[in-house]
């Protein structure tokens, strides 16, 4: 399996979600957590807005701890401020909470501090801005002692996020993490009204066309007609296996038919959220969970994640996704008058590329020392001559960080 896989030969690492017993010479695994589902049809558009604030208030609740300050990342979007509402409600003082807002001021425009402020402003707390800029990547990584059980990307942004870590402990004891809604919650019209043709149920797609015409409104039909005439924005080519590769592993190892299958398709069929349900199996939560292991590990604070209680992806992937999770409207219904208008109103706005990419192209990489260990995985020539985009930006810096971790087992 992809999330037990380790650098090491015949040395796995226990999936996520997952327990490990040992008795009297036999290993038993077993998965304690999982993404279930079924479909609630018969409420009020009312029931569904007020639950999952509901939803979202009970699992903030679980992990408050008596009277110490309680931190909330907010980036000035729905997910993370509807957090910090939910912190406000459950600790019954604004002066507990804590936000901080990361943001960028020279990598690329940015906004969130504008919608940050107002949301820090409605809710009453107080808010910390941190400029990321010159703080996610230090020109000076390769000097470290590369002390740690496999290569890992992080190693170039090491020193700025122990501090940044450090600053937080000081802050507050409990920060929640706002991520989950975008993938719980994504819009999967085609697969619901097939799925309601399939099983004839007919008053329910008659009832769901209709919710989403009216949902969808003139400016929704404005995109799509956009969108078909061919002058919205096309979505990105899904990015091919680097050329740098060295060959004879790509051959030998089939890496290419590896590489087609990650992501190919969910373990578990939903019949009417395929999309959402599939991508809480991606690796990408794995390797997220874990820098937040290690975050813990070099400051005295924990990192909570309400969005990913079992009850509130329930409820989340229990929703009739016409209209609900259209642009998230459950979400932005629930937290009328609850935020800023303009941040619920807020369209999401995804970065113009990766941010540690971007930054690391202000500075020289290291000259790569390992060049005859390293041939056996890539060809070192074409690696240094890579474009550094965010996509094989990122790969390359990969390849840097396993460079420096040969180099630390050597010594």
């Amino acid at each position: 399996c992809l999330g037990s896989r380790t650098l090491f030969k015949d040395i796995s690492q226990l999936q996520p979600g997952h327990s490990l017993t040992v008795s009297n010479g036999n290993v038993h695994v077993r998965k304690y957590w999982d993404v279930y589902y079924d479909l609630d049809f018969d409420h009020t558009a009312k029931y569904f807005e007020e639950r999952l604030f509901a939803a979202a208030e009970d699992s903030v609740r679980l992990h408050i701890r008596s009277d110490v300050p309680l931190g909330a990342y907010v980036s000035g979007g729905l997910d993370s401020t509807t957090l910090a509402a939910s912190a406000v409600d459950v600790s019954g003082d604004p002066n507990r909470v804590i936000a901080r807002c990361l943001h960028y001021t020279t990598l690329f425009p940015d906004d969130e501090v504008l919608f940050a402020t107002e949301a820090a402003r409605r809710l009453g707390i107080e808010l910390r801005l941190t400029a990321l800029d010159d703080a996610l990547y230090d020109p000076n990584w390769g000097d470290q002692s590369g002390d740690y059980s496999e290569p890992r990307v992080d190693v170039v942004r090491a020193r700025p996020t122990r501090a940044l870590n450090q600053a937080m402990a000081e802050e507050a004891q409990v920060w929640f993490g706002g991520d989950g809604p975008d993938n719980a919650l994504r819009f999967e019209r085609d697969a619901y009204l097939s799925w309601l043709v399939a099983g004839r149920r007919w008053r329910r797609l008659a009832e769901a066309l209709w919710l989403y015409l009216r949902a969808k409104g003139v400016s929704g039909w404005g995109g799509t007609f956009r969108r078909y005439a061919g002058t919205a924005t096309l979505e990105p080519a899904e990015p091919a296996l680097p050329g740098w590769l060295n060959r004879d592993l790509v051959v030998s190892r089939a890496l290419d038919e590896r590489w087609r299958e990650i992501g190919r398709g969910p373990q578990q069929r939903h019949p009417w959220r395929p999309q959402s349900v599939a991508s809480f199996e991606d690796t990408i939560w794995q390797s997220g969970f874990a820098d937040c292991d290690d975050d813990e590990r070099q400051a005295p604070f924990v990192w909570r994640h309400p969005y990913f209680d079992l009850r509130v992806l329930h409820y989340m992937l229990s929703l009739p996704p016409v209209p609900w999770t259209r642009r998230k409207l459950v979400m932005r219904q629930a937290m009328q008058g609850r935020l800023p208008d303009a941040v619920v109103r807020r369209e999401k706005t995804p970065l113009p590329g990766d941010p540690l990419v971007l930054a690391a192209r202000r500075h020289r990489l290291p000259e790569l020392q390992n060049a005859g260990r390293l041939a056996r995985w890539v060809d070192v020539g074409k690696c240094a001559g890579a474009n550094m985009d965010s996509w094989e930006g990122r790969q390359i810096l990969a390849v840097h960080a396993f460079d420096h971790w040969l180099r630390a087992r050597a010594a």
